[in-house]
């Protein structure tokens, strides 16, 4: 073989080495391509080791030779001893915030709880390689707190065996485990990864009614219209979800965290209702869910009940919307956009929802004045959006805008009602969230994430008093420093590639000056 072309491709097989150490070093996730690369790389140098070995041979002998092998030897024992202490300082490693409002740190709230996780910590990142990069820049936050926690990451078009295993129907989605316990997690931020720390390790887990008995919204249902998925979800965010008969029980149990009134079609007895009424007075969290009648509507007497007695208006109404609704529902399925910026609950909800058929959310002004309403959800304003107070009209298809009983939009179609407790007052403040309808968490709505995760959240907010809503973070003066991929890639390739180029090729130069 000609000397330069060999000279050449062990200027190849060098490269190549350099590019497998840094993909080792930033993409060690990439196991197949980097053990690809490495055995290709060591292949190479075998074929060019054996094709040469003549003149190996030859220069073996040679004063030159001697004092290279040396010099190479002591080289690589060199960097040996780098390579390891790099490798004992990237599992040790340690790092400080030096900006003013410790941007790149995870907060105190967030360091107690990670801390208070004494045992081992796995998660489960599935995402491409760019999303995934984003997600674990967050997670190495919180473990440089917690060296016993283990992050993996699996790419969903290579490995959908582990995302079907653990249950994962969207990418870019985050699975903490610790001591057999699970919590799904995708809105990569501080604030739900911490909500998620804390739920793994509370000693107790919220406890929920829902009521039966009267044809209500079917949370075990695997049909479309049954609520089988997101039973699945209130079970992954480790929540015990129970019925209750309240003929059967009389009253609701002391346990309950949190009561589900959900989509009734039937009329209530007394005792029932009473049941209910006790466990509101005693500061009892209520999540309400009551839909438009077409025909007959048999909860009259307990829309009255919300209404006269604990300020919540839910009439049998249509909100109509024909400027944000879902294609083909002529406005009678609002796709609502708007939600209240300063409620903790829904300021950082970015999604939105649709509801099929709904009903109007509004309070109910008393003289007792006993509790402050805060409207959630809103549709567009009129003349896009008004309540329609005859149903009927949505069969013959006449549904328009009557100004002598309809009401001008925008509309609330969920709402928070929350009571004023006096100071004397000797239990817990009652909380009722109420929405004008209970169908949009139905199992064919499976791929509208929002909807799911808008309940989700409400459940939480309602059942948890642990559950943060927001984390006590320093004002931020200054801006991080964003780095896009493009620009990472090129800090990969300048540093990783080029500059170990032109400094073999400067190296080689002087070499081949002074030997001749």
């Amino acid at each position: 073989m000609n000397e330069g072309i060999r000279l050449f491709l062990f200027l190849i097989n060098g490269i190549l080495y350099l590019v497998c150490g840094g993909l080792w070093i930033l993409s060690a996730e990439e196991k197949t391509l980097n053990f690809s690369l490495t055995i290709f790389s060591l292949a190479m140098t075998s074929v060019l080791l054996y094709t040469g070995h003549d003149e190996i041979k030859s220069v073996e002998q040679s004063y030159i030779y001697r004092r290279w092998g040396y010099t190479t030897i002591n080289l690589f024992l060199v960097l040996t001893i780098l390579a390891f202490l790099n490798y004992l300082s990237f599992k040790n490693s340690a790092s400080f915030d030096l900006s003013e409002t410790k941007i790149n740190s995870i907060s105190s709230t967030s360091e107690m709880i990670i801390k208070g996780l004494k045992k081992d910590l796995n998660i489960k990142v599935f995402a491409g390689r760019d999303e995934a990069r984003a997600i674990v820049s967050i997670l190495d936050l919180y473990k440089q707190h917690k060296p016993n926690m283990r992050i993996d990451v699996y790419d969903p078009e290579t490995r959908p065996d582990i995302m079907r295993a653990y249950e994962i129907e969207k990418n870019n989605s985050v699975v903490m485990e610790y001591e057999k316990r699970k919590q799904y997690i995708r809105e990569h931020t501080e604030l739900e990864y911490t909500n998620a720390l804390r739920k793994l390790g509370r000693k107790k887990d919220p406890t929920i009614y829902h009521i039966v008995g009267h044809q209500e919204f079917d949370f075990d249902g695997e049909s479309p219209e049954g609520g089988g998925l997101i039973t699945s979800a209130l079970a992954r965010s480790l929540i015990h979800f129970r019925p209750l008969d309240l003929l059967v029980k009389n009253a609701v149990p002391a346990d309950a965290d949190m009561l589900v009134l959900w989509g009734p079609k039937r009329a209530f007895f007394k005792p029932e209702v009473d049941a209910i009424q006790t466990y509101l007075m005693r500061g009892g969290r209520l999540l309400l869910a009551l839909d438009p009648a077409i025909v007959d509507d048999k909860i009259i007497s307990l829309r009255n009940f919300f209404k006269k007695t604990w300020e919540i208006d839910i009439p049998n109404t249509i909100v109509v919307d024909r400027k944000s609704f879902v294609s083909g529902s002529n406005g009678t399925v609002p796709l609502i956009k708007t939600f209240d910026l300063k409620h903790l609950l829904t300021k950082n909800f970015d999604g939105q929802v649709f509801f099929p058929l709904v009903s109007s959310v509004s309070k109910f002004e008393t003289e007792q004045g006993r509790g402050k309403f805060i409207p959630l959800a809103m549709t567009t304003s009129f003349p896009s959006s008004w309540i329609d107070f005859s149903p009927l009209e949505i069969v013959s298809g006449t549904l328009i805008y009557n100004s002598k009983q309809d009401q001008k939009g925008p509309a609330s179609v969920v709402g928070i009602w929350e009571e004023i407790a006096e100071d004397s007052a000797p239990h817990p403040r009652a909380k009722i969230m109420a929405f004008g309808n209970s169908t949009f968490i139905q199992n064919q709505y499976a791929n509208m994430v929002d909807n799911f995760t808008f309940f989700l959240k409400s459940t939480n907010y309602l059942a948890s008093d642990d559950e943060l809503l927001t984390l006590n973070l320093a004002i931020r003066k200054n801006s991080p420093i964003l780095i896009e991929d493009k620009q990472l890639k090129m800090v990969f390739y300048i540093s990783v590639i080029v500059l170990p180029i032109l400094l073999f090729v400067v190296a080689f130069l002087f070499y081949r000056r002074r030997r001749a």
